[in-house]
């Protein structure tokens, strides 16, 4: 059984190789938001420093792409990419709320993921019991005519010669302080930020699984990470010679697994989907379907070691949308909440439909 909200469409302040850009609400309103009236002046004109940074931060944050947010104990990791497609870098800071009369602030940590020649696309950082696990694929860079003009914008197209064809790798790392120092599978220290290292292209032990460039490997698909420790990885790849959706799987003792999902169809480029694991520790993946306008979860259960896949919910009337899902919900409520598009079920196109609502869909799992 699900529940559909519908809820306004509110545009976001986008950040493409842009400095940073965001407002906040005063104090309390994310807490009790009933007892405030909604307007405007609740929240700060836009900022473009971080608190607690000062100015000799202003250059990292001057060309942000992909930021993201991770549940770090009692702070908040913030991470970003800086640089272009195919020849950047992604940082880390973290934020800690104010405590014994001190303000709030952010601390930058460094460079946690460097690139040489090409670029990290991060699945995800997820924290579990202490431990920050991180994946990623590589984005190779080609030079083209006016790549080192620093006005360029041509890096920013979805096709060209940085595109997704040029991905290539599932890579993992993890830290156990924070993302102050890195440790590849083996446990082996590979980089500390507090030195001013990064992990590297060529750091040792980083590759999951070799997959060449050309093999329609997506970037920033999904991660999720279970209750025991296991790593998963959503993405998709050709290696088998045909295209299809997949699952990677790292146990909790170190072994690196990969399956194919059945009930969807292999799918290159297009929308990317969503993992969650519920309070039972079972995953569910959440999947659009960019031919149809279909979206389909299946569920891996802990029970059969995330080996096989039900297909527990499929309906028409969501055009090819990128779905968001509440996972703290999910992991303490065992509520899957997803976050999507609902419209016309004969639209299987996203880009011109003007009939779509933002909706979420509540599963009691």
């Amino acid at each position: 059984m699900y529940v559909a909200l519908f809820l306004p469409l509110v545009k976001s302040i986008t950040h493409e190789c842009a400095r940073i850009r965001y407002r906040h609400s005063q104090a309390e309103v994310a807490q009790s938001p009933e007892s405030f009236t909604w307007s405007a002046s609740l929240f700060t004109p836009h900022l473009s420093r971080l608190p607690g940074l000062g100015e000799e931060h202003d250059e990292l944050f001057s060309y942000v792409t992909y930021p993201r947010f991770a549940q770090l104990g009692s702070g908040l990791l913030f991470s970003f990419r800086t640089g272009k497609a195919g020849l950047g870098d992604d940082h880390v800071a973290v934020y800690r709320a104010a405590r014994d009369g001190g303000a709030s602030a952010y601390e930058v940590l460094g460079t946690n993921l460097g690139g040489v020649r090409n670029n990290p696309y991060v699945h995800g950082l997820d924290c579990r019991d202490g431990r920050l696990h991180v994946t990623w694929v590589y984005r190779g860079f080609v030079r083209y005519d006016g790549w080192d003009d620093p006005l360029d914008t041509k890096h920013k197209q979805q096709r060209g010669p940085n595109s997704a064809e040029n991905n290539h790798n599932i890579c993992y790392a993890y830290s156990d302080d924070g993302g102050r120092s890195w440790r590849n599978g083996a446990g082996e220290l590979i980089a500390s930020l507090d030195k001013g290292e990064s992990v590297k292209p060529d750091s040792k032990g980083i590759v999951a699984f070799d997959i060449p460039k050309g093999s329609g490997l997506s970037n920033q698909e999904s991660q999720a990470v279970d209750h025991e420790g296991g790593v998963h990885v959503l993405n998709r790849d050709n290696v088998d010679g045909e295209q299809k959706w997949k699952h990677y799987y790292r146990s909790p003792d170190g072994v690196w697994t990969q399956r194919a999902l059945p009930h969807v169809q292999g799918v290159q480029g297009g929308k990317r989907g969503r993992l969650a694991v519920s309070k039972k520790d079972d995953l569910y993946l959440i999947l659009p379907d960019n031919t149809a306008p279909t979206l389909t979860i299946l569920k891996a259960s802990k029970a059969t070691g995330y080996s096989e896949y039900e297909l527990v919910w499929r309906r028409d009337g969501f055009p090819p949308t990128e779905p968001l899902v509440d996972t703290t919900r999910l992991d303490y409520d065992d509520v899957l909440s997803v976050f999507t598009r609902s419209g016309n079920a004969a639209d299987s196109d996203s880009s011109t439909s003007t009939s779509a609502n933002v909706v979420v869909l509540d599963f009691k799992v």
